[in-house]
């Protein structure tokens, strides 16, 4: 899977809620180079998301990995399309 974002850096994508933000905040202190994408903000980045096989959020991309952290929003039902 090719990284969109042409950094290789881990990319958090989540949908905004009190939760996301606080994962967000926690995994940014512990991996410096985290870019953080609030897809309730940049809903352009939605495809992106769904280009790397993200289909539940929060979910952290990192290495061409997929992983869900505490996965509680689907993101084809956020209607950011």
């Amino acid at each position: 899977m090719k990284d969109p974002t042409g950094t290789g850096a881990p990319v958090l994508y989540h949908d905004g809620c009190s939760t996301c933000l606080q994962i967000a905040t926690t995994l940014a202190r512990l991996m410096p180079a985290l870019e953080v994408v609030d897809l309730s903000l940049q809903g352009e980045r939605t495809a992106e998301a769904e280009m790397l096989g993200v289909s539940a959020l929060p979910c952290l991309v990192a290495g061409g990995e997929l992983l869900p952290v505490s996965p509680h929003s689907i993101l084809a039902e956020l209607g950011m399309h």
